[in-house]
């Protein structure tokens, strides 16, 4: 039994018989539509980026992965010089011994400063005559402060104290908070006037005149206990930055300006 042959779809004969329905147009598609052609006028569905904004918003997306570029090399730094801290400790150590026996090395040191030179006392010249080693040390993780030790002869006629430290740490936001060394007065040595020795510490003070015992490096910058807004202390930073690094600089601008002197007076 033989079945009737299907018609292919192509068969014209097919399609003259069974017309295609037409599909209606939609509207968006509609002649002369500027929507669709997508030119980025107003029925699109986007919003064009003013050119400010977007030049902006890149600039500040490329400053913060730089930020972060600079935070990972901070570190990698602070990494670093924690290692050559630990190296130095022991030169610096040896250094110490070779200065101290330089008879008055660090008072002529400290003298030849102009930032110390401004603020001592005569009484403060005194004790700088008991003075042995001084000593800086930062922190472990440095970023946090460090502090400065003066270390003394015994015989020290001023106070008992065999060392006076200075600690000086900084807050994340950068607040200063001072701890110093309350210092053991001998009977007779202490301070004749501790608000004139605090006021000697107060920026563009004048060096006080002697009169008494008057401290300033020994009695208020020694202070127990103090915070400082400005979030620096100039001797400290003098000490740590400008003298501790090579004090024999120093020394010798000390000896120089001494030769040059006697070289004036004998004239």
């Amino acid at each position: 039994m033989s079945h009737p042959k299907r018609p292919r779809v192509d068969d014209p004969e097919q399609q003259e018989h069974e017309p295609v329905a037409e599909l209606d147009q939609p509207d968006s598609l509609a002649d002369d539509d500027p929507a669709a052609e997508g030119d980025g006028l107003e029925g699109d569905g986007l919003e064009e980026v003013d050119p400010l904004t977007q030049a902006y918003e890149e600039a500040q997306s490329l400053q913060q992965a730089l930020e972060t570029i600079n935070d990972e090399a901070s570190d990698r730094v602070l990494a670093v010089e924690q290692e050559f801290n630990k190296r130095r400790r022991p030169i610096y150590r040896e250094r110490s011994y070779s200065l101290s026996r330089i008879p008055g090395f660090w008072k002529k040191v400290l003298m030849v400063h102009p930032v110390i030179r401004g603020v001592v006392t005569e009484s403060d010249l005194d004790v700088l005559d008991y003075l042995l080693e001084v000593d800086v040390e930062d922190f472990d993780d440095i970023k946090s402060g460090f502090k400065v030790k003066f270390t003394f002869a015994d015989g020290n006629p001023f106070f008992t104290n065999r060392e006076l430290v200075k600690e000086l740490r900084y807050a994340d936001d950068a607040a200063l908070t001072v701890t110093g060394t309350d210092i053991r007065w001998l009977p007779g040595m202490e301070p004749a006037d501790s608000a004139a020795a605090a006021a000697a510490q107060l920026p563009g003070s004048k060096r006080p005149a002697s009169g008494g015992h008057v401290y300033s490096l020994f009695a208020a910058w020694f202070a127990p206990q103090q915070s400082l807004e400005m979030g620096h202390d100039d001797v400290a930073d003098v000490i740590k930055d400008d003298i501790w690094p090579d004090p024999l600089r120093w020394f010798s601008q000390y000896e120089e300006s001494m030769g040059a002197l006697f070289e004036l007076e004998g004239e």
